[in-house]
């Protein structure tokens, strides 16, 4: 007997939890269904927006429903049978959530007819096993669906019966069971979600009209492990390496990004609502790169974090980043400028010399966009070493009378040491080749200067054939300019005289000395091209000084300047040349008398005619290091 008194009780406690799951069950319907009518109802009764703050203690509902539809304009019709007392403490609520919140605590049914409310107690009426929670928002086309293990057939009876569409399903699924609960879906995406949750697929006949099929058993690739497609026009599948085949026309981003985040069963916080139209059609994407390509072209963008993604507006707060581009190869000073406009626009950067870096800050894919492009210019800048030497070539010619003759040496003969030190003895037709490129001026392409080029400017130079102004090494980097400058200076006086005063004038002199340069000055910008060439942009300048006309006067100046542009191999040697300065002497001296007197003056006087030249040469190898 102790037995089956135990077992009766169990029986009895089932049986009554079995009851309370269905009340609340039923209960929760009859709230969404309340809840339903109310939203619709809030654009014809503006008074169910209405804000209130209110304090009660042991008040009828019937009486404090009558004060707060007279305080808020709401027409409110209210049954004798409310039988209930409101102890509450409500603050800045709106009337329509007070509303919400009787029908979720008392018994009571709202129904909404036009602009009248009524409210009345709920009748305790035997639950009905086969009732069914759905509802429908026509205002919105948004439908909810509460549904525990009910027959598809009565759910399509309901689905045409209280919403503007139409349910048919194959004959094998008519003694199907189904079971879902969403809320406030837009209708094609609830049905969608229906059909999804119980191995069914949505076909949409017309705009009124779904289908409902058993699921076909697709064949998927073999590394494809979720397939799903979302109403009529989003197809994505994920492949075991979590690679995602996403195609999408002219849909919603908001419903691509819904049905991306629940396939793929994705964290995310959404900022604000995503507005706009995407088509997209990718295969076997990773997600970052999908979302790239997603949010292309539009003002939304993401940000991942701990594996939560965040969506929103580019430049919206917490999807604002902020990098540190520290530079290896070039200097941070004014690289911004370097940097397109176009990539630019929307984005902050400021430069941090102590550093070296840029920081850069706004939305991250343009960021990205410009630490990229920094990745591509941050390389070494090749430096160019140019040797420079500036020579005169000295060629002087002179006529006079008279004839000497002797005894001449024996021809020389190339020979000397040319390391370590430039020591060189050069024969007649050595002498000629360098001087016939001296005299021809212009540009002369000497090769690589190595221990077969049988030349010394240090012979030439003790002959007086050359004069070796400056022989220096500069250094520049590719695109820079190298210089340099060589000059005198020398002063003159200015003199001036003024008389103070007019009884008892004074004359005071003052004395000042100014200078004048003569100058010689090249600039050389190089630029390595491919093949190993290098680019020179040369321009010489040179001015001299010449006699004064009188002492205290300011010397004469005479200049000189070549520009020119050239390309030679690394290490080649060239000669650039041809700036002239020509002087010219004429002396005489004989007999008095008769070194006037013609024919005499050839035997008792002497002439001498001299011509001198002076060319500007210049010496250039440029070395890449």
């Amino acid at each position: 007997m102790g037995v089956k008194h135990f077992w009766i009780q169990g029986l009895l406690l089932l049986g009554l939890a079995s009851l309370s799951f269905k009340s609340h069950a039923q209960s929760a319907g009859r709230v969404m269904d309340i809840k339903g009518q109310l939203e619709t109802a809030r654009a014809d009764i503006p008074g169910l927006n209405g804000v209130i703050e209110i304090s009660v203690s042991d008040v009828p509902l019937d009486e404090f429903l009558r004060s707060l539809a007279l305080a808020n304009d709401v027409n409110l019709v209210i049954t004798s049978d409310l039988d209930y007392k409101v102890v509450n403490n409500f603050k800045n609520i709106k009337v329509i959530d007070v509303l919400i919140f009787f029908a979720e605590e008392y018994p009571i049914t709202i129904d909404v007819s036009g602009t009248v409310i009524r409210i009345g107690a709920l009748k305790k009426e035997k639950p009905s096993l086969d009732s069914l929670s759905i509802v429908y928002q026509k205002d919105m086309s948004l439908l909810s669906f509460d549904l525990k293990a009910d027959t598809l057939a009565e759910v399509a009876r309901e689905i045409a019966r209280r919403t503007p569409y139409n349910l048919v399903f194959s004959p094998e699924l008519s003694g199907k069971r189904v079971s879902l609960y969403v809320e406030r879906l837009p209708a094609q995406e609830a049905l969608d979600q229906l059909a999804w949750s119980n191995d069914m697929t949505l076909e949409v006949r017309s705009d009124s009209l779904f289908s409902l099929v058993p699921r076909a058993e697709e064949s998927l690739p073999e590394d494809t492990y979720v397939s799903r497609t979302f109403g009529r026009g989003i197809n994505i599948s994920v492949s075991s390496d979590s690679l995602i085949s996403l195609s999408a026309g002219q849909m919603p981003l908001s419903e691509i990004l819904s049905a991306l985040t629940s396939t793929i069963d994705l964290d995310f916080f959404m900022y604000e609502e995503i507005q706009g139209v995407q088509t997209i059609n990718v295969e076997r994407y990773p997600l970052d790169r999908l979302l790239n390509e997603l949010f292309y072209g539009t003002e939304y963008t993401y940000r991942s974090v701990d594996s939560t993604y965040f969506f929103g507006r580019r430049q919206g707060e917490g999807l604002r980043i902020t990098k540190t581009f520290v530079l290896e190869n070039r200097s941070a000073k004014d690289l911004k400028n370097a940097i397109p406009e176009s990539i630019q626009q929307n984005i902050q950067i400021e430069e941090f010399i102590e550093l070296n870096a840029l920081i850069i800050s706004g939305d991250r894919r343009e960021v990205e966009e410009v630490y990229a492009f920094l990745e591509q210019i941050d390389r070494p800048v090749p430096m160019v070493i140019i040797e420079v030497m500036i020579v005169d070539y000295n060629e002087n010619r002179s006529v006079e009378t008279g004839i000497e003759m002797g005894v001449g040496q024996e021809p020389a003969v190339s020979g000397g040491q040319v390391f370590p030190e430039v020591g060189y003895t050069l024969n007649g037709a050595s002498i000629n080749n360098l001087i016939q490129s001296f005299s021809g001026g212009g540009l002369a392409n000497l090769g690589y200067v190595n221990d077969n080029f049988y030349m010394t400017i240090r012979a030439l130079e003790e002959q007086g054939v050359l004069n070796v102004r400056s022989t220096p090494k500069l250094s520049t980097l590719n695109g820079h300019e190298a210089s340099l400058k060589i000059g005198d200076k020398e002063y003159y006086v200015v003199e001036n005289q003024n008389i103070i005063g007019s009884q008892n004038p004074q004359t005071v002199i003052t004395r000042q000395y100014n200078s004048v340069q003569a100058n010689l000055e090249v600039t050389i910008t190089p630029y390595i091209a491919g093949r190993n060439e290098v680019t020179l942009n040369i321009n010489v300048t040179q001015s001299n000084f010449t006699a004064r006309i009188a002492p205290d006067a300011p010397p004469g100046e005479v200049s000189r300047n070549f520009t020119s542009m050239i390309r030679v191999m690394n290490g080649e040697m060239v000669l650039l040349g041809g700036l002239e300065e020509v002087s010219k002497e004429e002396s005489s001296s004989g007999v008095p008398v008769l070194s006037r007197i013609p024919i005499l003056e050839w035997f008792f006087s002497s002439k001498k005619n001299q011509k001198s030249e002076a060319k500007l040469n210049i010496f250039i190898k440029p070395t890449l290091n």
